[in-house]
């Protein structure tokens, strides 16, 4: 389905611009959050997101997620660096497929061309509040890794 709409609206609802780093341990710990207050995604609505990240360099993984749902969400975005010292996820969609339960997009750490992996769909209730969180992990707690900026916003039809 082919929507066109020139007064289509779009609005950030989340803005971060100061480091949010993490240390010390191996959990996977938020650093970044957006409440997306209910009924803001309409049924053909899509979440565009961007996010910068640094770390430090070692031969170690440090993983960077975005998840729509909370930390227990559907992940949309992963990314496992080890000695590249800033990665730049410079817009990332979800798109919900004509109801407000349905969305579909794609987890992988590229920006964009062919991809291997299939795309991700989930059945989030978007009719109520929900949480966009970021995240980091680390294999080795003496690594850090950090979410420097980011910017989460939706586009109405």
């Amino acid at each position: 389905m082919i929507i066109e709409n020139p007064a289509a609206k779009s609005r950030p609802l989340g803005i971060g611009n100061t480091q949010s780093s993490h240390t010390g341990n191996t959990n996977e710990t938020v650093v970044g959050t957006v409440t997306i207050p209910a009924g803001t995604m309409g049924p053909n609505g899509i979440l565009v997101i961007s996010s910068e990240w640094s770390n430090n360099s070692s031969g170690n993984n440090k993983t960077f997620r975005a998840r729509l749902g909370g930390i227990s969400g559907t992940t949309y975005f992963l990314a496992i660096v080890t000695t590249t010292l800033s990665y730049s996820d410079a817009k990332r969609s979800i798109y919900n497929r004509n109801a407000t339960n349905s969305q579909i997009g794609r987890v992988s750490s590229s920006g964009g061309g062919n991809n291997a992996l299939a795309v991700v769909t989930s059945s989030i209730d978007m009719s109520v509040d929900q949480t966009f969180v970021f995240t980091v992990q680390l294999a080795n707690g003496a690594d850090n890794a950090a979410l420097e900026a980011f910017c989460v916003e939706v586009i109405n039809p």
